[in-house]
């Protein structure tokens, strides 16, 4: 049995190719173990907790995108949070050796990290919870919002592709909520914006009270589509 270096990246999961991940690439996904916060929505709660007994060696994926290089195009790194690992530093800049592109999937936080890895990305999707003053509503923990919104402006400053986006889930967002987060990251510059409905799993009751966000986000589509360039309606 293979045994892991303490400074191996902890990986949760791999997808082999996607269409979806990253714009107009065919990719490679790989889920990073591991996040800082709690959201009551998470759509990814098996990969919150950085220890799991079901986790991937980063020198077996990355074998696999070797034998792949010649058929996708680029590598996501998502998560969980995968700058909440150092060793995604290094998993990153194999990647680049291979020439693919890197994408990368954040909620930004981890804006030392982030700062670092920026240049030798190609693309980002950085997910923007709700206005920055309320993320600890969210992610329940203090001062989430202002790293987040620093680590947005430093994004839009460097000129790289990127995505921002919102989950909803009618238990925690209003119509107002949605509304001034997207006029207050317009305000800052952000020129695509994409909302996304929560997809409750297992969740009977959620998935109950989620086929309603279409009738929710009536009030709110068409001002988001004259507040960005690109604004893209996903999952509803």
């Amino acid at each position: 049995m293979t045994k892991r270096n303490d400074n191996d990246l902890v990986i949760g999961g791999f997808l082999p190719v996607t269409t979806v991940d990253f714009p107009d690439r065919l990719a490679s996904v790989v889920f990073c173990q591991g996040c800082m916060w709690r959201c009551s929505y998470c759509h990814n709660v098996d990969l919150q907790s950085l220890s799991s007994e079901k986790t991937i060696l980063w020198r077996e994926v990355f074998a696999k995108i070797q034998a792949r290089k010649r058929l996708i195009e680029a590598v996501v790194f998502s998560g969980g949070e995968p700058l909440m690992q150092p060793a995604v530093e290094e998993a990153i800049e194999q990647v680049k050796s291979l020439g693919l592109k890197v994408g990368l999937h954040t909620n930004g936080v981890q804006f030392e990290t982030f700062k670092t890895v920026l240049p030798m990305l190609d693309w980002i999707g950085i997910d923007i919870k709700t206005r920055f003053s309320d993320y600890q509503k969210i992610t329940c923990r203090f001062g989430s919002g202002e790293t987040v919104k620093k680590s947005l402006s430093l994004l839009i400053a460097s000129g790289i592709a990127y995505e921002t986006r919102t989950t909803i889930s009618p238990e925690v967002h209003t119509v107002n909520d949605i509304l001034s987060m997207a006029e207050e990251i317009a305000e800052m510059g952000v020129k695509t914006f994409a909302l996304q409905a929560y997809r409750a799993v297992c969740d009977k009751q959620r998935q109950l009270e989620f086929k309603n966000i279409p009738f929710f986000l009536r009030e709110v589509t068409e001002k988001l589509d004259s507040l960005f360039e690109h604004f893209i309606s996903r999952h509803l």
